[in-house]
């Protein structure tokens, strides 16, 4: 991967980064505010409900933020870009893409594969 490639995926990450700490930490004032309406049953469970969306939104949002971290070290030690199953590069197509993806498009297809 040229430099060029690796400076605008690496910028993308950081933006990436920040984008998710910020929704993260909206979503989970949020998910903590004491502004508790009272009203009626359906408005007590449609609370629940929309509290119970944020939480999930919130752990899929930091699986997300963990993998971009892990891109960025990896980018500081001049190892991004390898696969983690098979060792070998992967395509710079795929990590304009997923820039977080640790598994070249073969492996990440085995891997779902086996999951089903």
């Amino acid at each position: 991967m040229n430099k060029k490639n690796l400076a605008e995926i690496k910028n993308f990450l950081i933006e990436k980064k920040t984008e998710l700490l910020n929704k993260t930490n909206n979503a989970q004032r949020d998910i903590n505010s004491d502004d508790v309406n009272v009203g009626d049953e359906i408005d007590t469970a449609r609370q629940g409900s929309d509290k119970e969306m944020f939480f999930e939104l919130v752990v899929v949002d930091k699986i997300i933020l963990n993998a971009v971290n892990d891109a960025l070290v990896k980018i500081e030690k001049n190892i991004y870009g390898t696969c983690e199953c098979c060792g070998e590069k992967i395509p710079v197509e795929r990590l304009k893409a997923i820039s977080w993806t640790k598994y070249c498009i073969k492996c990440q297809e085995q891997a779902e594969n086996h999951k089903r």
